[in-house]
């Protein structure tokens, strides 16, 4: 009897920890990119993938407050249903980010959305790795954004006769 209580109570005790190990909220694994890296300029777009560690269902239009000047969004674009979402970054004019990334931990925002475990519909934990370390957007990839117009300024020198250039 001692060795079918033994048995019984390892068994028991091993449900008990797997029970923990797969409840819970679905993180982000990483954040990456399936554009090349490079430079970009106005009207390019750069598809920024945001990795689950289970499968997720989305709803709405989720984003992605990015790390560019103005600040920009890259808005929710496909991948409900998998473990990768696709969010898409369009560069408008007057953007600049020497290395593009998100702005904060706190980055991913539902906007009205959802974003949710495909298995038991638990809201997803959307806390993104910290920008600038392992998996995130500006660690994996190299994006420069310049859609800065340039801008020429032109002054009149004065001769020595007392005439400017342009007189």
């Amino acid at each position: 009897m001692k060795k079918l209580y033994s048995f019984s109570s390892h068994i028991l005790s091993l449900l008990f920890l797997l029970s923990f190990t797969f409840i819970g909220a679905q993180t982000v694994n990483n954040v990456s990119g399936f554009t090349a890296n490079g430079t970009y300029k106005t009207g390019d777009t750069i598809e920024i993938s945001i990795s689950f560690s289970e499968s997720v269902d989305v709803t709405g239009t989720p984003r992605l407050t990015l790390n560019t000047s103005p600040t920009r969004y890259a808005t929710y674009a496909f991948g409900s249903g998998g473990t990768t979402l696709v969010f898409n970054y369009v560069i408008q004019a007057g953007d600049s980010s020497s290395d593009l990334g998100y702005a904060a931990t706190s980055s991913l925002a539902l906007n009205s959305g959802t974003i949710k475990a495909s298995d038991d519909a638990a809201n997803a934990t959307l806390t993104l790795p910290t920008p600038g370390a392992q998996n995130s957007l500006s660690f994996n990839k190299a994006y420069v954004i310049d859609a800065v117009a340039p801008t020429m300024t032109i002054t009149a020198a004065e001769g020595a006769d007392g005439f400017t250039s342009n007189d």
